[in-house]
């Protein structure tokens, strides 16, 4: 269903036309118990379900967040606005996953940024495929406190993506330096999709 959808081959079927007992299903289970240590089948394509956003902004760093259909590998890169040169940066958690974060410390306040994520399919038994997003930009918060910023407020986004959508638009001709969200992003926080293809968009 929408919550636990199956994503694979089914390697075998059995149906029986009376109750097992013990010994039995013990027999039937170490017959395949082999399997369990097989690389996972999928037919899905590694592709971004969220492309790199960035969270918690700093005047030493901000987080970037990403999503991939399939486990991978993730490299985060990031350069200043001044500088030629990347830096790379590892991610909070070192194994492949669906959910890639980085953590990035050690920059310099209220300065230019770019930065990129590359992630490479961890799945066994397939060609790796390695995505790579567009290159985007962000800026570190300011260090002082008598600074001007412009930001902006929005909430109750919910299932309203297209609504959400034009106020956003509008927020940006602004610029600000950081936008603030009150609460109700999406309808359901539990169902994916209100989040893949609602919010995120």
């Amino acid at each position: 269903d929408e919550f636990y959808p199956h994503d694979g081959r089914i390697a075998d079927l059995r149906l029986y036309d009376s109750c097992l007992d013990i010994s039995e299903i013990q027999v039937s289970a170490a017959a395949g118990a082999d399997r369990a240590t097989r690389e996972a089948w999928t037919d899905a394509v590694f592709e971004w379900t969220i492309p790199p956003y960035l969270t918690w902004p700093r005047p030493d760093g901000v987080s970037v967040l990403a999503e991939t259909r399939l486990p991978g590998r993730a490299r985060l890169s990031v350069r200043k606005d001044s500088n030629a040169a990347w830096r790379e940066f590892e991610p909070a958690e070192n194994a492949p996953g669906t959910i890639h974060e980085f953590v990035v410390r050690e920059l310099e306040a209220d300065t230019k940024y770019f930065y990129r994520m590359s992630v490479t399919e961890a799945i066994g038994g397939r060609e790796e495929t390695t995505l790579t997003s567009e290159q985007r930009s962000f800026r570190t918060a300011p260090d002082a406190d008598d600074r001007a910023f412009t930001f902006t407020v929005i909430s109750d986004s919910q299932t309203q993506g297209d609504v959400a959508k034009r106020v956003s638009d509008l927020a940006f001709e602004h610029r600000p330096n950081f936008v603030v969200h009150c609460g109700d992003l999406v309808d359901t926080g539990s169902t994916h999709t209100d989040w893949t293809e609602t919010f995120f968009p």
